[in-house]
């Protein structure tokens, strides 16, 4: 075991030194001077000049200098396979760093392309009784992930007898893997004191470096003096069949949880707390998703490189480091700010500067700095020189993401400084109503402009739509048109904002493929917090629980039902019909969830914001058997029962809805979305009743849904908008299924795919804040 150590105070009592505080040992204290404490571990990008490692690394046996490099292949640490090994104990180059309490954990990124057959390589949890996480080659040539542990292992046992157990493993897809070991020695208290003798050790992966899968088994850290060290985190590449392979490390990320750990953190001489330039390496960032980022000497706004960011497929698809607890605490403000520059795609798009961050067992996303108008091939800056990271976040994820598109993007001068600091950069041009062609000046030239681009029908430039929407009424047409002719001929000095025009039915301005269109602007990944709270001075609707006689069952069944807060029966409302999962009930969506279920608030916040339309919605109990009331097995025979709901929906529920409430009739004013088994459910309804229903969501949809997965012209829903999570453990990858089919049917659609997003609460949440503010409006 290693020695621990500590700083006490020391006083002189009758010339013998006294160690503490009343014979005790304080959690804190203070020592007079200017004195700054030092790190027994750290990060390291591998930017060396020379082949010379940081002192805080130490090599497990005395190394081969000729097998291990971070000069060849620049900001890597490259470990060569000269010398065969059977497991890790007897690798040679093995490359180690201390972990500390009361809990830490070790990142890497490694690049096993130039692996071979019977190569390991990884980072692990270094004592006797290890544990490994990496990757290594099969005999067919196929690269694994793998989590092992020493299979040798025992209290009588000696260290020669150590082997490699391999405890999970899973494909490789590609050749560059996340690794991560997590370690817990003690939980910490607001008062100081901790629950010792935890020592645990958990392995994960990611291929984005943010969403982590874990992998294998916990492992209980024993300290044996047969390997006298502690617990170290440990790079590792060994081969055991054949020599000459090797394995790439591109970084290495320690990060600490709290615990007396002194407080070094200082701005550098420029006051910044990190400033990356990317000049020879990707300093920490990585890609997000299917994102991959590299430093690229293409194209620069500060120095001689930036970061590309690449392969991207989607728009949250973007590059992401970490913030280190250490440095950007919550609940305190700090300065960020970085460059972005784009060079294929529209003449301008909106880019996003985000944290990711977790909180009470949830993940949260938060715009540090948002510009709507990015110019194609103009560097632009985003930033806020005063954002507040929110209270209680933790593993905060920094990243560029863009609203829409999957274009490849560049950042540069990326740069986390204290509160108040003002980074220069280049600033957007901004959107000034009705100068549409940008050059900040309304007059015949913008008439021009618009024009054409009324003619074409065609508006790729998202600055020039906000430009044009003069009466900001969410489409271009000629009423803009004729409002910048009267403008520019001094017949009026300001634009009007449209009114809105109360009809019994909305008429359709849109097709399904342009109201999508128009929806896809405005779709966010998740939800705000603030959308889950009742805010001072706005009316919320009660719900209220009924029951309705089914036909198709032969018995009264429930439902729950949340009208708009000034209900009022004088006036008629459009109706949502929201659905459950398998083995749930009424309640699921809108009072009982995995957690709170904030459906109330999101909807009437929504509502009292002017973003959705006062409407009732109704939560039935879907499973519909004649024979059984409740579900009782997942099985072909209660699958028909929940299929079933399409008649008691038809045939009961919705005759009772609309006698017994003043709705609105007719698809216009009829929407219908589930969760999972309801999500199922909604697109089989959507699909084989277009008549009744014009709006058709779906959260994490179960597997069984049949049919066209399409429509026949004329019969399209305005809006069909399916929700999927990045973490569904339940579904999987179902919904991408369904959202293959759609598109190779080319049907537009909006497919929102909730980073983070588990099979529950928070995908349920996301959609309900995006879906119900597309309702009725097409």
């Amino acid at each position: 075991m290693e020695e621990y150590l500590y700083l006490s105070p020391v006083t002189w009592q009758n010339d013998w030194p006294m160690m503490g505080v009343n014979g005790k040992a304080p959690v804190t204290f203070e020592i007079d001077g200017g004195f700054a404490g030092t790190q027994l571990a750290k990060d390291d990008d591998f930017s060396y000049s020379e082949n010379k490692l940081k002192l805080e690394w130490q090599w497990n046996h005395n190394p081969d200098n000729s097998a291990w490099s971070v000069t060849e292949r620049e900001g890597w640490l490259r470990l060569k396979n000269k010398n065969i090994a059977s497991e890790l104990l007897k690798a040679r180059n093995t490359l180690t760093m201390r972990t500390e309490g009361p809990a830490c954990s070790g990142i890497v990124k490694l690049d096993a392309s130039n692996m071979k057959v019977g190569d390991y390589a990884g980072l692990s949890a270094f004592q006797f009784n290890y544990g490994n996480v990496g990757v290594y080659v099969a005999d067919n040539g196929e690269k694994r992930i793998y989590m092992a542990n020493n299979g040798g292992y025992s209290n009588n046992a000696n260290v020669t007898d150590s082997r490699n157990n391999i405890v999970e493993e899973t494909k490789l897809s590609g050749n560059e893997i996340y690794l991560k070991a997590d370690y817990r020695f003690a939980n910490v208290t607001s008062d100081g004191s901790s629950s010792n003798n935890i020592d645990k050790v958990n392995f994960y992966y990611s291929y984005d470096g943010s969403s982590w899968t874990k992998i294998g088994k916990e492992i209980g850290m024993t300290y044996d003096l047969k390997l006298f060290t502690g617990y170290r985190n440990a790079i590792f590449s060994y081969p055991t069949k054949t020599t000459g392979g090797y394995a790439d490390f591109d970084f290495f990320d320690y990060e600490r949880e709290e615990w007396n750990a002194p407080n070094i953190v200082e701005p550098d001489p420029d006051g910044y707390f990190f400033h990356n330039t990317f000049e020879s390496s990707t300093e920490k960032w990585s890609g997000r998703g299917s994102a991959s980022a590299a430093s690229d000497s293409k194209d620069s706004y500060a120095g001689s490189a930036s970061l590309l960011c690449s392969g991207r497929e989607a728009n949250w698809n973007g590059a992401v480091r970490s913030l280190s607890a250490g440095t950007f605490k919550a609940g305190e403000e700090y300065s960020f700010s970085t460059v972005v520059k784009y060079d294929e795609g529209p003449a301008s798009q909106t880019f996003y500067l985000t944290l990711q961050y977790d909180k009470d067992d949830d993940t949260f996303y938060d715009k540090i700095a948002i510009v709507d108008n990015v110019p194609k091939g103009e560097w632009i800056q985003l930033s806020n020189t005063n954002y507040k990271i929110p209270e209680g976040a933790s593993n905060l994820q920094f990243y560029v993401e863009t609203a829409e598109d999957a274009y490849d993007f560049r950042v540069d001068e990326a740069i986390g400084a204290p509160a108040g600091t003002v980074i220069d950069g280049p600033r957007a041009v901004p959107v000034i109503l009705g100068d549409v062609n940008g050059d900040l000046v309304i007059d015949s030239f913008d008439m021009t402009a618009a024009r054409k681009a009324l003619l074409a029908g065609k508006f790729d430039d998202a600055r020039l739509k906000k430009s044009f929407d003069v009466n900001r009424s969410g489409k271009c047409d000629v009423a803009d048109l004729l409002l910048i002719q009267q403008f520019v001929l001094g017949r009026i000095s300001e634009f009007p904002i449209e009114e809105s025009i109360v009809t019994e039915g909305p008429s359709v301005h849109y097709s399904m493929a342009e109201y999508t269109k128009l929806v896809e602007e405005k779709v966010v990944n998740r939800e705000p917090d603030s959308s889950h709270q009742e805010k001072s001075g706005v009316k919320y609707g009660t719900v209220k629980s009924g029951t309705y006689y089914s036909t198709t069952c032969k018995r009264n069944k429930p439902f729950n039902i949340l009208p708009p807060a000034n209900y009022d029966e004088n006036k008629k409302y459009p109706v949502l019909y929201c659905m459950h999962g398998y083995w749930e009930n009424q309640d699921r969506m809108i009072i009982k969830g995995n957690g709170t279920m904030y459906t109330r608030q999101i909807i009437g916040n929504a509502i009292a914001e002017g973003k959705a339309e006062d409407m009732i919605v109704v939560f039935p109990y879907i499973y519909s058997s004649a024979t059984q009331a409740d579900c009782s097995a997942m099985d072909d025979a209660n699958n028909a029962a929940y299929d079933n709901f399409i008649n008691d929906l038809t045939k009961d529920l919705m005759p009772y809805i609309e006698k017994n409430y003043s709705v609105k009739t007719g698809r216009d004013n009829t929407a219908i979305t589930g969760f999972s088994m309801g999500g199922r459910e909604s697109l089989l309804i959507g699909m084989q009743r277009p008549d009744l229903f014009g709006y058709v969501g779906a959260i994490c949809p179960a597997p069984g849904v049949t049919g066209s997965f399409s429509w026949k012209s004329g019969e399209e829903p305005h809006l069909l908008f399916i929700t999927a999570g990045s973490n569904d453990q339940t579904v999987y990858n179902i919904p991408s299924g369904y959202n293959d089919s759609f598109t190779k049917n080319n049907v537009p659609h909006i497919w929102h795919y909730v980073e983070g997003g588990y099979h529950g609460d928070n995908s349920i949440h996301a959609h309900l804040y995006n879906f119900v503010r597309t309702l009725f409006k097409a």
